[in-house]
């Protein structure tokens, strides 16, 4: 795959948040397209992550990433305020997503936790921000045409958690959590599992 991300300045620090995205993103097409070959798309308008537009000061046509991992679970949270993203963890998934390789070991956690978002483009993540302000958000509040991949079956969901070791996760069990908005992160979940020991995570 053609790297897609290119880095902003000539720094080490930009320079690797643009390799670990360049090493990301196929990851995350196989789990939310079902194949690191399938383009990343929005889940709900299936318009693409990357537009091409013309730089207004360099003149250049440049490739913008406008994709959003949006945590489906959001818990109203009152006050017209938008929901909280009940398995958000400490950092951002801009941030996991630009800065470790999730098929790395200690990554196992935050990979875990991508298996509870959605990509949407920013246009469509604002609008449920704005939803979340009326009541509590689910997987079963999208149509099933929607979810994505790893979500739509079992076959789906078991064939990716086997190819990145994390196999152990039950598809049933992660999707009622997944519908349950009552229940803890998924990464409390995960750390306080009496059968979800920490070799099957961290080994």
């Amino acid at each position: 795959m053609e790297p897609m991300f290119i880095s902003t300045k000539d720094t080490a620090s930009e320079r690797n948040k643009a390799k670990f995205k360049n090493l990301n993103l196929p990851i995350l097409q196989e789990m939310y397209m079902g194949s690191t070959d399938t383009s990343l798309k929005c889940m709900l308008s299936n318009t693409p992550a990357f537009i091409s537009f013309k730089c207004l000061v360099k003149g250049i046509v440049q490739d913008r990433f406008r994709i959003d991992f949006n945590h489906i679970k959001q818990k109203q949270s009152g006050n017209c305020a938008s929901g909280k993203s009940i398995d958000k963890g400490k950092y951002d998934p801009s941030g996991l997503f630009r800065n470790r390789h999730l098929s790395s070991v200690k990554a196992r956690l935050d990979l875990i936790e991508f298996l509870t978002m959605m990509p949407v483009c920013t246009e469509q993540h604002s609008y449920i921000s704005q939803s979340s302000q009326s009541g509590d958000i689910t997987l079963l509040s999208y149509e099933h045409e929607n979810w994505p991949w790893h979500l739509r079956s079992k076959e789906n969901f078991d064939m990716f958690c086997n190819n990145y070791n994390i196999g152990f996760l039950d598809y049933t069990w992660f999707l009622e959590h997944m519908c349950d908005i009552n229940v803890p992160s998924i990464r409390e979940r995960i750390l306080s599992s009496k059968t979800i020991t920490a070799s099957m995570l961290f080994l």
